[in-house]
């Protein structure tokens, strides 16, 4: 972001943030969160809504700015939330490929398509050669849709294991009913002992609230998070003002308050953000930028 504007707007920017958040807070309908955050000096509940101290925010900012690289597996791949990471030594040309299409559109049939397990092993298949050629990076071409839905995340994964060189990975919910045996089964992949570890992706939806499906994980039995990822996508006209600054601005006070608010509560967990503000002109593409670890700043 601060290629684009000046490091005054940038410091305009995160400030308006920050005060959006210390006005509004974020909202809730985790119980076990807001009872976490009722005992923390650094946080006041009011209702469904957690406000984060001012001190507390600016602290999580210095935070988030020292952010570094996660590292890879034995391998070389990374897993999770950061999976789509490259870590280049030379500004070569790179395309990156996102792993959340359902559908594709058949221009001869001017249709819309659900993409179906056959249609994901092929694209996987390519995805493997662009990477082995044209060092194209990427996992799995989509979702499958012709599966259950608990299971559609885990073939995705697998698929991605089992056709691409760099490794197979999902940013899907995984169904609290499979959660732990997929997991079981991600640690055999990758080669790791501690079945009990997560690394979470929390996406909330907007405008300033504190959700995600996988949002549980932090509170159930057993499970440690050595990590977590907060984003939101607020949209322009709908969630978000109609104005790209402005959609900066909720997106950053958005997530720099989740992850204030969740490192208060789990200070052993890292933490990073990924505000991911979408156009209101879709031909523009959306706009993506967040902590430099991961895949999709821009």
């Amino acid at each position: 972001m601060k290629e684009i504007v000046s490091h005054e707007q940038v410091n305009d920017i995160v400030s308006n943030a920050i005060k959006v958040t210390l006005q509004h807070g974020l909202l809730t309908r985790n119980d076990q969160l807001l009872e976490k955050a009722k005992q923390n000096a650094e946080l006041k509940v009011k209702g469904n809504r957690i406000l984060p101290s001012g001190d507390l925010l600016y602290q999580c900012l210095d935070y988030l700015k020292n952010q570094s690289l996660p590292k890879p597996d034995k391998k070389g791949n990374h897993h999770g939330w950061p999976d789509m990471l490259t870590d280049f030594a030379h500004k070569s040309l790179l395309i990156r490929i996102s792993d959340l299409p359902y559908q594709f559109f058949d221009a001869k049939k001017k249709q819309i398509i659900p993409l179906s397990r056959e249609q994901v092993i092929e694209g996987t298949k390519f995805l493997h050669v662009l990477s082995c050629e044209r060092g194209i990076k990427g996992y799995s071409c989509g979702v499958p849709q012709d599966t259950v839905a608990p299971l559609k995340a885990i073939e995705q994964y697998l698929i991605g294991y089992r056709y691409n060189i760099n490794g197979g990975a999902t940013i899907q919910s995984v169904d609290r009913e499979v959660e732990r045996e997929f997991h079981h089964i991600r640690c055999i992949a990758e080669e790791r002992k501690d079945v009990n570890t997560r690394s979470l992706m929390l996406f909330s939806p907007s405008p300033m609230i504190l959700d995600s499906d996988d949002l549980y994980l932090c509170f159930q039995q057993g499970v440690q998070v050595d990590a977590f990822m907060v984003g939101s996508m607020p949209m322009m006209g709908m969630t978000a003002p109609v104005d790209p600054v402005g959609a900066y601005i909720l997106a950053l006070a958005e997530v720099i308050g989740a992850a204030a608010i969740l490192h208060a509560v789990f200070p052993e967990a890292a933490a990073y953000i990924y505000p991911h503000p979408q156009a209101m002109d879709l031909m523009t593409g959306q706009m993506a930028f967040g902590t430099r670890e991961h895949a999709r700043s821009k």
